[in-house]
């Protein structure tokens, strides 16, 4: 009974232990530094990351900027990203190649609503 139960305790810890390796894919990181014409951070600015309509895996993510004008998003498929800041009646728009295990950064400058050089269509 003593063997059986010795026998059976190391079959499982050489099963569990295989179980621990990490096969997860690295995320990517796209990170955009919101600024005004001064090149002063933008705090609380909306920023939507959006991936192209047709794309498997695609992506579509919300969130407001730092205190230091920064957002990001994570993810873990290669894939180019359009990035929509607004805030108050000031827009801007850029576009990142997301690539797993890379951090990708972009400064944004936000102009008035209308105004050519934003980046916007």
């Amino acid at each position: 009974m003593k063997n059986l139960l010795l026998t059976l305790f190391a079959v499982s810890a050489v099963f569990l232990a295989g179980c621990n390796r990490a096969t997860e894919d690295p995320e990517g990181e796209a990170k955009v530094y919101v600024v005004d014409q001064q090149g002063r951070p933008i705090q609380n600015a909306l920023v939507a990351f959006t991936s192209p309509v047709n794309v498997p895996n695609g992506l579509e993510v919300y969130k407001l900027t730092n205190i230091d004008g920064s957002a990001f998003v994570k993810w873990d498929y290669n894939i180019y990203v359009d990035v929509r800041v607004t805030k108050g009646g000031y827009s801007g728009c850029t576009a990142i190649n997301l690539v797993p295990g890379e951090t990708r950064e972009k400064e944004l400058i936000l102009y008035p609503f209308g105004e050519t050089g934003n980046g916007c269509p």
